[in-house]
């Protein structure tokens, strides 16, 4: 039902129902983005998403019948950028899709700066890469939107509204704990999970900041 749904919206869809095919189809089809089950004959959805993640540089979206919080925060630590519980309505699926695709898209014009650079943090906007004391780091779509927002205004506040709508396109609701997830996960990611922090800054009852380089 999604692949024709999606193919009926003019999406070029390649489907798999096995995740060891996942590796050649990502060489021969060159997907903008994946969709993962984490129900598979095979392996599960989690899985695939660590494995792929180092070398695929779009958007992951986790379909799931599992609405477990636990479950979406392991798909976070993996570098998923979106996770939907089954059954998803199609016109929901797609405004995920839309909005990940624009995002992944975003920071690829010409007013960005080609690298951004903050102590021993590169992030590289138009190859959207992040290298941390020279080795690279890899980030989700979502997670490097989130960064590049950061990193982008070091030392200003900015507040969960202003980040939360650049991450999900839509206004936060004031419990979405999605926010928080990512940023602690990016934490995890540049080596900084114990404060006081090195890199982003929680200010409280504002928002995040990130802190400027004074070395």
């Amino acid at each position: 039902m999604i692949v024709e749904y999606l193919r009926s919206e003019n999406f070029d869809v390649a489907h798999i129902d096995k995740g060891l095919l996942l590796d050649n189809t990502l060489d021969t089809f060159s997907p903008d983005l994946l969709i993962l089950d984490l129900t598979l004959p095979d392996t599960d959805g989690l899985t695939l998403c660590k494995k792929v993640r180092p070398h695929f540089q779009g958007p992951i979206l986790i379909l799931t019948a599992q609405d477990e919080e636990l479950t979406e925060v392991t798909a976070l630590n993996y570098g998923a950028d979106s996770f939907l519980t089954k059954p998803v309505r199609p016109h929901l699926l797609l405004a995920h899709i839309n909005a990940q695709l624009r995002r992944y898209e975003r920071p690829r014009n010409n007013d960005s700066p080609i690298v951004i650079t903050i102590g021993e943090l590169h992030l590289y906007t138009q190859k959207r890469e992040l290298t941390l004391a020279g080795k690279q780091v890899p980030l989700s779509s979502s997670e490097f939107e989130l960064l590049f927002h950061l990193m982008s205004r070091p030392g200003q506040v900015l507040s969960r509204d202003e980040l939360f709508s650049a991450i999900r396109q839509r206004e936060y609701n004031g419990t979405d704990r999605s926010l928080d997830m990512r940023i602690s996960v990016l934490r995890r990611k540049l080596e900084d999970t114990r404060p006081p922090y090195k890199y982003i800054k929680t200010v409280r009852c504002n928002g995040y900041l990130f802190l400027p380089d004074n070395s």
